[in-house]
């Protein structure tokens, strides 16, 4: 690999499952293009977890990796592509801790810097972040059912009740991908490691949903 403005890059030959994956990549550091191909060949046993764990570390870390499983290969350069544009996230070197995290959420209100189209987050909204425990999934679960039933009161005065849009779904619409990795990297500096998806917490979820649509109809 090669020092270019301040960036090294090179070409990566991975072997994986038999077959052998040549990639172009860049890197802020020797150690980060080290962590990415002990990450992708699997020859970690532990994740990197430090003092000053940052954005970066986060990504790199075979923590992530496992807890993405096959989907790896996809999600991480997304993170990765999500931290070098955002000046926010200090291009993945902020310090992973309680006042960055606040940070980080807090900026989702009046600034644009951790928007990122998501799918999933427009179609599934709070159950996608239930599903994955983002960053404050309960409150942010919480605050839009509120609003979403104040709008349909007022949507349903004005007989524009069909226009509804759950509040989730547009939050996690532009700032699910913020949120998800917010919420593992929280999760890995205070525990260490990452716990997998839950869809036992996403089934009791739905099942709430359903009594509580019901209760709505006849009631």
């Amino acid at each position: 690999m090669s020092e270019n403005n301040e960036f090294y890059s090179g070409i990566l030959i991975l072997y994986k499952d038999g077959l052998y994956l040549v990639k172009e990549k860049r890197f802020k550091s020797l150690e980060n293009a080290k962590t990415y191909i002990d990450t992708f060949l699997n020859l970690s046993d532990s994740p990197k977890i430090s003092a000053t764990l940052t954005i970066n570390d986060v990504i790199n870390s075979i923590e992530l990796k496992n807890y993405f499983g096959n989907k790896a290969e996809k999600w991480i350069p997304e993170l990765t592509k999500l931290v070098e544009k955002k000046n926010i996230f200090e291009k993945g070197d902020l310090e992973v801790n309680d006042d960055n995290i606040k940070k980080i959420g807090h900026s989702m209100w009046h600034n644009w810097k951790t928007f990122k189209f998501s799918w999933l987050g427009l179609l599934f909204g709070n159950f996608w972040a239930i599903y994955h425990k983002s960053l404050w999934w309960w409150q942010i679960l919480i605050g839009t059912v509120i609003v979403d039933i104040i709008f349909a009161v007022i949507l349903e005065i004005f007989e524009l009740d069909w226009f509804l849009i759950s509040v989730g779904n547009a939050i996690y619409c532009s700032y699910g991908k913020s949120l998800l990795l917010m919420g593992k990297a929280s999760e890995l500096k205070s525990k260490g490691k990452l716990m997998p998806a839950s869809w036992k917490r996403l089934s009791i979820f739905i099942i709430i949903s359903i009594v509580w649509a019901i209760l709505a109809l006849y009631l």
